[in-house]
């Protein structure tokens, strides 16, 4: 069979390398023509008897070094032909070989996107439509042919492993799957059948790759560096060509205000939310959707949202009101919003909901570190903590606050408190600070005030430990600054005093710093560290700083709370500082422990479960102890919603919610499905091999349907084995000596007889005789 060049080319994976090792043939063949090439001979009396051994010996040389000739030849093409790569497809276009049976690895797309409804009013996915395109694959598959079927939602594990058809099985289980709402798994699917390829059960067998999806973004997943090129090399691949857009609308968040509140004394608890928006498709029109919040399945707040041509993200802000009565605190209130909408602008509504979670407190616990109680009073008669005491006592029946002394401090008085202020850290020794910093780390508030009778000039040595221990960005200076300065009025409100926003500047106009530590942070757009407070001067030195350390907060203040220091805590932004700072700094530390996951994991929950045997919410799901002694869930949790642990469950939960990535529709196109997907390093020789079959009479493609297997490595061991070959042969013809010759001798001489080729015994060197 005659073929053309491109043909022969794709027999190899470098087909220059193959070039090379043909052309190769020919230096033996070269080395062999100059060592035949005839020189004049001068005859004298002892040539005339070698000439007539040679005579005798003639026709056996001549096959001795064609034999070598051949050897050397044939080692030279194989080592060539092996490194570059043959595949063995190729080689049954070649010779028109194709094999008997055939293994097809049958993929459905039952990710988020695939509950997506095709027409407005019919209750038809696109998992319907892909459930009937593999039925009508495997209609047209032969009895003796071998299926595999998976799934591409996470995880990645084959519905049926390979194995010989049984199509009755094989429709139930296509009949059995339903839209999951984890996110694809697309790529691990793909991995794990290429990883299969070599699979000695099935190399001589033509192996198929089938990918029904739609192949939307949330179908295809997160972007990789893996790249599937050689599926599509070593074996067949078809897909369905990529679905239309159509439109959607998505919750994309809930995120509270504050993650954390305190029980109100009387009246209901206004919970303040913002609720993301997101959609797809149709943007140029406008629309209207509805947006539910629900407590334990009821509606308690509605809101409509209208969106305007061409909008495509909104946020809404909510209120809920709570005012059930519960007996124990803490207590976790979990909350539901629902979007509703006019069909022909959303069309799928597995994204329609999203769980928030807000933790209602009792109290918070404030503890005040400061001098002795006979410590020294300011020129208005207050000491520092009675200053913070005079500020908090508005909410008194919700602080509780409590004073101690440094020396009292320790780390088991620190278990259950939930603001730490310091006013004399200077008074705080290593081991405290230690204490102060593990607990800090585990969602603790820490608010460090500069000492009121600090004089010491230089760096003070407690400012040095506080900055090694707490191994913070932020320090505190040499040495007292000196003058007299306001606020600066230009700067605006941090996000967790947003509330203050309104009236900032009125806050801060009466406001005077007569002196202060010197306060050193990064304050770049990169950097956590935020300025809450600073001056006026040109520098806008810092006042008071963020910074958020693991799941807890550290603010630091360049001023001591005293008179002499500035008029802060007799001016009206004192008391809403403090208030605010609690509120909203406890929240965030709160909202980092409260456990929220996406479908398809198995989360890793804290000692506060270890009671509970079993999850409670739309399915249940068993708990077991793992190895590292936290509680897990036996299998992944793919179903949205809450589960609360079996007990103590009003406290103890977690919330499982859907990714909005996950079910975007955006659509890619088949050049972006082929790139993403098998063309990763732009190598255009792969999509040969890729058939996009036809939607609505899906049929299985007619060429490059034979079995693939490299053969590359076995070239090679049959290189070697020559290799070795030639040297035994090599020694033998030399015919150096025969006094050492083993039973190989004996066997080449049988064949040489055999061809009537050998026409005497064998001559000796040496003391046995000489030729």
């Amino acid at each position: 069979m005659l073929t053309t060049v491109a043909q022969t080319s794709s027999l190899f994976t470098a087909p220059l390398i193959a070039a090379a090792a043909v052309a190769a043939i020919a230096i033996p063949v070269i080395i062999h023509l100059l060592w035949r090439v005839r020189r004049q001979r001068q005859v004298w009396a002892a040539m005339r008897f070698l000439q007539v051994a040679i005579k005798k010996q003639k026709n056996k040389l001549r096959l001795e070094h064609l034999l070598l000739l051949l050897t050397r030849c044939l080692i030279l093409l194989l080592l060539g032909l092996g490194l570059a790569g043959p595949v063995g497809t190729g080689l049954s276009k070649l010779f028109g070989q194709r094999s008997g049976q055939r293994l097809v690895h049958l993929i459905l797309d039952d990710t988020l996107t695939s509950g997506a409804q095709l027409r407005v009013g019919a209750n038809h996915l696109r998992l319907d439509d892909l459930k009937k395109q593999a039925i009508a694959l495997l209609d047209q598959v032969g009895e003796k042919d071998h299926v595999s079927i998976w799934r591409s939602a996470q995880s990645a594990m084959p519905l049926l492993p390979p194995s010989q058809l049984n199509k009755p099985q094989a429709l139930q289980l296509i009949d059995s799957i339903k839209p999951r709402h984890t996110a694809s798994d697309m790529r691990t699917v793909l991995a794990t059948i290429q990883s299969q390829l070599d699979d000695a059960a099935y190399l001589g067998y033509e192996q198929t790759i089938v990918i029904l999806s739609d192949f939307s973004h949330g179908s295809l997943g997160k972007q990789t560096q893996q790249s599937f090129d050689r599926l599509a090399r070593d074996a067949t691949v078809c897909l369905i060509p990529p679905a239309p857009s159509i439109p959607n609308m998505q919750i994309t968040k809930v995120q509270p205000r504050r993650s954390q509140m305190l029980r109100p004394l009387d009246g209901a608890l206004a919970v303040m939310l913002d609720v993301t928006l997101a959609r797809q498709g149709k943007i140029d029109q406008a629309a209207t959707c509805r947006i539910g919040l629900y407590l334990d399945g009821k509606e308690v707040s509605t809101r409509e949202h209208q969106w305007a041509a061409g909008q495509s993200q909104a946020t809404v802000q909510m209120d809920l009101s709570w005012n059930d009565s519960v007996t124990a605190y803490p207590f976790i209130l979990p909350i539901e919003a629902r979007l509703a909408s006019e069909a022909q602008h959303n069309r799928l509504h597995a994204d329609d909901r999203q769980f928030t979670q807000v933790q209602i407190r009792e109290q918070l616990r404030i503890l005040l570190v400061d001098d002795a109680v006979s410590s020294s009073t300011d020129a208005k008669g207050f000491t520092a903590s009675q200053w913070l005491s005079f500020a908090l006592s508005p909410a008194q029946n919700s602080l509780n606050v409590q004073q101690v002394t440094a020396a009292q401090l320790s780390a088991d008085m620190l278990v259950n408190v939930d603001v730490c202020m310091v006013l004399r850290p200077d008074q705080i020794s290593k081991p405290q600070m230690a204490s102060i910093d593990q607990w800090t780390r585990k969602g603790g508030m820490l608010w460090l005030f500069a000492p009121a009778d600090e004089q010491m000039a230089g760096l003070p040595v407690w400012a040095l430990n506080l900055s090694q221990q707490l191994d913070l960005p932020v320090k505190l200076d040499v040495k007292q600054l000196e003058g007299d300065w306001g606020l600066n009025l230009a700067s605006r409100p941090p996000a967790a005093l947003s509330l203050l926003g309104a009236d900032w500047q009125a806050l801060l106009r009466p406001v005077r710093v007569s002196q202060m530590l010197g306060l050193f942070a990064p304050l770049d757009s990169d950097s956590p560290t935020q300025a809450w407070l600073s001056l006026n001067d040109p520098a806008q030195t810092p006042v008071m700083v963020s910074q958020p350390l693991d799941d807890g907060y550290v603010l630091a203040s360049a001023l001591a709370l005293s008179p002499d220091w500035s008029n802060l805590q007799t001016r009206p932004l004192f008391v809403p500082l403090l208030h605010e700072a609690i509120a909203s700094l406890t929240s965030q530390s709160a909202s980092r422990q409260l456990l929220a996951f996406k479908p398809g994991t198995i989360p890793q929950l804290g000692e506060r479960f270890t009671q509970s045997s079993q999850l409670i919410g739309p399915k249940r799901m068993t708990l077991k102890r793992d190895s590292s002694g936290k509680m897990v869930s036996t299998l992944p949790i793919d179903e949205p919603g809450v589960y609360r642990a079996q007990q103590d469950g009003s406290k103890n939960l977690l919330l499982i919610n859907v990714n909005a990535d996950d079910a975007s529709l955006a659509m890619s196109d088949e050049h972006a499905v082929k790139q993403l997907l098998f063309d990763h390093n732009g190598a255009d020789a792969s999509h040969a091999k890729l058939h996009w079959l036809d939607r609505d009479n899906p049929t299985w493609p007619t060429v490059d349907s034979t079995a693939n297997s490299q053969l590359g490595w076995n070239l090679l061991w049959i290189a070697l084995a020559l290799m070795i070959l030639e040297t035994m042969l090599a020694r033998w013809f030399s015919h150096a000596s025969t006094q050492q010759r083993s039973w190989a001798g004996w066997l080449w001489r049988g064949v040489l007889k055999l061809l009537h080729l050998d026409h005497g015994p064998p001559q000796r060197f040496g003391k046995g005789g000489s030729r």
